[in-house]
C-alpha cells in the first residue's frame, strides 16, 4: 500500500463477507429465477390473465411427477391440450402440487381453463390466482439480486479506495474485545484516528482478532474528498 496510485490491487481485499454477499445473492437469484419461469404460468403471465382470460375446456393428456417439494408436496406437471375461439389445437403444460386438485384428474373429463386470445400458449387452470409461491419466487430473485447488487458495488468501491485512496499513519485509539469468537481468536475491535489533508482529525475502526496496541501506529488508505471513508490496510 505504499507505492503510489493507482495501484495494484486484487479482490482479496474486499473481504470474504462481500464475496459471499456476490456468489450467495447471485445464486439465489439463478435458482428462484429458474423457478419462477420454469413454474407455469409465471406471475405476470397470472395479471395478464386475470385481465383478459378467455374460458375454456381442455382435455388431460398427462400427469408426471416433477423434481422438487413445495411446501413438502410433490409437484406435477399437467399436459393439456385445448381448442382457442378461432378452432385452433393448443397444447399447454401447467403445474401443480395440490394433491386434491391432482386426484380429481380424469382423462375422461374436461378440464376448465383460462387463455389469452392473444397468446393461447398462456393459459391456467380455471379459478386459478397469484399464488403464495409465485409472491414467494417474487421476492427471492429481488432479495437475491440486492443482495448480489449491495455486495458487488460495495467491493468496487473498496477496491477504488485501495487503488486509488491516500494512505496515512493512524493511531490506535482503543481496543475492545467483543463476544464473538473465530478459529484465529476473539475478535476485537479497533478504533484509531488520523490527520488527513484537510487537518481535521478523522476516526475509523476495524474488527480483527490480532489487534495492534493502544497507542500503536498502524497504516491506513482514505478517500481524501470524503475521509471519513477510510480502512486499515
Amino acid at each position: 500500500m505504499k507505492q503510489p496510485a493507482p495501484r495494484r490491487v486484487t479482490w482479496k481485499v474486499v473481504g470474504w463477507d462481500r464475496t459471499f454477499g456476490m456468489i450467495f445473492g447471485l445464486a439465489f437469484f439463478i435458482a428462484w429465477g429458474v423457478f419462477t419461469l420454469a413454474n407455469k404460468p409465471t406471475p405476470w403471465d397470472q395479471v395478464i390473465l386475470s385481465n383478459r382470460g378467455t374460458p375454456a375446456l381442455a382435455r388431460l393428456m398427462s400427469v408426471q411427477r416433477v423434481p422438487g417439494m413445495v411446501n413438502r408436496k410433490p409437484v406435477y406437471s399437467i399436459g393439456l391440450s385445448f381448442v382457442d375461439r378461432q378452432g385452433l389445437s393448443h397444447r399447454a403444460d401447467l403445474w401443480s402440487y395440490d394433491p386434491l386438485f391432482i386426484a380429481q384428474l380424469d382423462p375422461e373429463k374436461p378440464v376448465a381453463i383460462e387463455y389469452d386470445h392473444w397468446n393461447p400458449a398462456r393459459c391456467r387452470f380455471a379459478g386459478d390466482t397469484i399464488g403464495f409461491m409465485n409472491i414467494v419466487s417474487l421476492f427471492a430473485c429481488v432479495a437475491g439480486l440486492a443482495a448480489f447488487i449491495t455486495s458487488y458495488f460495495s467491493a468496487r468501491s473498496l477496491l477504488k479506495l485501495f487503488r486509488n485512496g491516500t494512505t496515512a499513519t493512524a493511531l490506535v485509539t482503543k481496543v475492545t474485545a467483543t463476544s464473538q469468537a473465530r478459529k484465529s481468536g476473539i475478535i476485537t475491535n479497533v478504533r484509531y484516528e488520523f490527520i488527513p489533508a484537510t487537518g481535521k482529525p478523522t476516526t475509523g475502526f476495524y474488527k480483527t482478532t490480532k489487534p495492534p496496541k493502544a497507542g500503536d501506529e498502524i497504516l491506513i488508505v482514505y478517500d481524501p474528498r470524503r475521509p471519513w471513508r477510510n480502512r486499515q490496510t
